[in-house]
């Protein structure tokens, strides 16, 4: 197998590398041939068809309030006589199928995204007439509504013989997926949520969203007072949504009743079955929860949550830096509330109680945890004099440290747990691929190595001066001496050169600057606001500008905005390049000559990695 993966990538095959790789590696798992004590496929996917129907009923929409919705959408529908809401344009449709991805199914017609995105005009023109009508009549059809669930670990250490371990990725109609792109391009503005939702954004990202968190942290604790930041669960809340609610809601903002009627009628006849090792569970209805599969359902859970984000500011309390409110962030369900105090949090607390009330989102006080970061004046904050709080009747655990999206904050506000993680993660992966690969030649290494080992989930929110980054970097000194084998005293610029990289910690600042200029093109005015903050006020008491002085510093960047952003586009091989000495970088083009490598990047040679190349390879760095 090591041999295709040489041949792959000596004919420049991409695919079939990658693909080779992959098999290696071995990613693909089958199923468990027994969950919850069941063993037949048949009777596993009845009885997590039985688990999912449960769920869809839990929350079950009041029948006489929907016949009272749907005489209200009715009278709207007359009201509003015939507009262009009721039709769709053969362009509209181009966007939409523009919009797909390539190769994925509706695991139930059997088709592929394949075959719209190569058809020609005549189709899109037919899809149009059909969805015209959809509109116009308040039809549907049978495919629409259908939907093929299939259960699926939940992490790679789970207990796959135990149902609670698994959550439901639905297959479903490419047909529903071209309505919700249109409805999307069409109503963006009217379904748009608050500032402080980050969830399914364009231009928005977890890091911004953490980013927020902990530039409020920063700004309270370096003026003296503590936060208290609570990070909320809230269980299975894409499935409990209330349709009488969500509806409700989108006649409030403004959406045509012709859409609404529309995606009423697909969401209420919804049938899903479940698939699990070729066997299908029995069919049964949904009747609450955004529908699975929708390109429009995460969209329309923001909406319904925004509505708590806005009730918690509307409420004056929490944490404010400016005028702007932060005392609620959100990503999708990923709520995090942050207050001064404990009367701020309790208030805050009550008023997502009573959303849950009215919702049906139900917060779970097991999994939610609250930290308390403390100003450095405070020579020890002691977790029994901390007020306890409560979310659902039930008290919520205070901890020193939590993750948050992937990102460690810890209550002494510091990076060194996040670092400490990732460096074992990324040690971890190194060491996989060793174990994997450590036959092929080193060039094919090194680019396994950039794809498997180096991507260091959140190193743009590190604080550069943090102390445990140099630990990082050595480790990643040590992969790369291993991944060349060379001796362990070779000089550490002449690693990066082989490697056609940048040193690790340079990398660092790239990845920050490359972050902060995405920041100040995101079109949040709440992200643009903090970075801004950071960079002209607060500087060194905020974490980003003091990320950005230390870069400023030590690259030279002009102090403004501007000279961020091009800084942030230059190449980084360059800069490191011109700093490097003439002799290290002779000797390392050496190197890189001597096993087919040229200019230092990686090019495929049809020479092998032959015992006599490795002695020069060798006997020109052991000094």
């Amino acid at each position: 197998m090591l041999q295709s993966v040489n041949k792959n990538k000596a004919s420049h095959n991409t695919r079939d590398f990658w693909s080779e790789v992959n098999k290696i590696t071995g990613s693909k798992k089958g199923c468990a041939n027994v969950v919850d004590g069941i063993c037949d496929a048949a009777n596993i996917a009845n009885h997590f068809g039985d688990i999912y129907d449960k769920l869809y009923h839990c929350v079950s929409f009041n029948q006489s309030e929907m016949v009272q919705f749907r005489h209200m959408l009715n009278d709207m529908l007359l009201r509003a006589g015939l507009t262009s809401d009721y039709t769709v344009s053969t362009e509209d449709v181009a966007y939409a199928v523009s919009k797909l991805k390539i190769n994925k199914d509706d695991g139930n017609a059997g088709l592929n995204s394949n075959l719209f995105k190569l058809a020609g005009g005549e189709l899109f023109a037919h899809i149009a007439r059909l969805f015209s009508s959809m509109l116009m009549h308040g039809a549907i059809f049978d495919d629409l509504v259908s939907s093929t669930v299939i259960p699926i670990p939940k992490g790679h250490n789970v207990n796959i013989t135990d149902a609670d371990n698994y959550r439901g990725i639905a297959l479903s109609s490419l047909f529903g997926k071209l309505f919700d792109l249109i409805v999307l391009m069409r109503y963006s503005d009217k379904l748009a949520s608050c500032e402080s939702q980050f969830g399914f954004k364009r231009h928005h990202s977890t890091a911004m969203c953490t980013m927020v968190v902990k530039e409020t942290i920063s700004y309270y604790i370096n003026n003296g007072s503590p936060v208290t930041c609570t990070f909320l669960d809230a269980s299975k809340a894409f499935d409990r949504v209330e349709y009488c609610k969500l509806f409700n809601l989108l006649v409030a903002r403004g959406i045509p009743p012709v859409i609404i009627r529309l995606l009423l009628n697909m969401y209420t006849n919804q049938h899903v079955r479940v698939l699990w090792n070729g066997e299908f569970s029995n069919v049964f209805g949904v009747e609450n929860g955004v529908k699975q599969g929708g390109v429009i359902s995460p969209v329309l859970f923001c909406v319904y949550i925004d509505e708590l984000l806005l009730k918690l500011r509307g409420s004056g309390v929490g944490c404010f830096v400016g005028d702007w409110f932060v005392g609620a962030v959100a990503y999708a369900d990923d709520i995090v509330l942050l207050a001064p105090t404990a009367t701020a949090m309790r208030r805050m607390l009550s008023i997502c109680d009573s959303f849950a009330n009215e919702f049906s989102v139900l917060f779970n006080a097991n999994k939610s945890k609250c930290v308390v970061f403390c100003p450095k004046r405070y020579k020890s904050c002691d977790k029994a004099t901390f007020p306890q709080f409560m979310i659902g009747g039930k008290d919520i655990e205070i901890v020193t440290q939590w993750s948050h999206l992937g990102h460690i904050l810890i209550s002494s506000f510091t990076d060194g747990s996040d670092i400490d993680f990732r460096k074992n993660c990324f040690i971890g992966q190194a060491n996989n691929l060793f174990c994997f690969f450590n036959k092929l030649d080193p060039f094919l290494k090194c680019k396994l190595f950039k794809t498997y080992c180096t991507s260091f989930y959140g190193c743009e929110l590190w604080d550069l001066r943090n102390h445990s980054i140099s630990d990082i970097c050595v480790a990643w000194r040590k992969a790369l001496r291993r991944l060349w084998n060379v001796p362990y005293d070779s000089s550490c610029d002449l690693l990066a050169v082989m490697s056609s990289s940048i040193p690790l910690f340079d990398e660092f600042c790239r990845r920050f600057l490359n972050f902060l200029s995405s920041c100040m093109s995101s079109g949040s005015e709440l992200v643009k606001f903090f970075v801004e903050h950071g960079l002209y006020y607060a500087v060194c008491n905020s974490p980003i500008g003091s990320n950005a002085t230390y870069c400023r510093l030590r690259y030279n960047i002009p102090r403004c905005e501007v000279g961020f952003r091009k800084f942030s586009n230059l190449v980084f091989n360059n800069l490191f390049m011109s700093h490097v000495p003439d002799i290290v970088q002779d000797k390392a083009f050496a190197v890189l000559e001597a096993i087919g490598i040229r200019e230092g990047f990686l090019v495929w040679s049809d020479a092998c990695f032959c015992r006599s190349d490795a002695d020069i390879f060798i006997s020109l760095l052991a000094h």
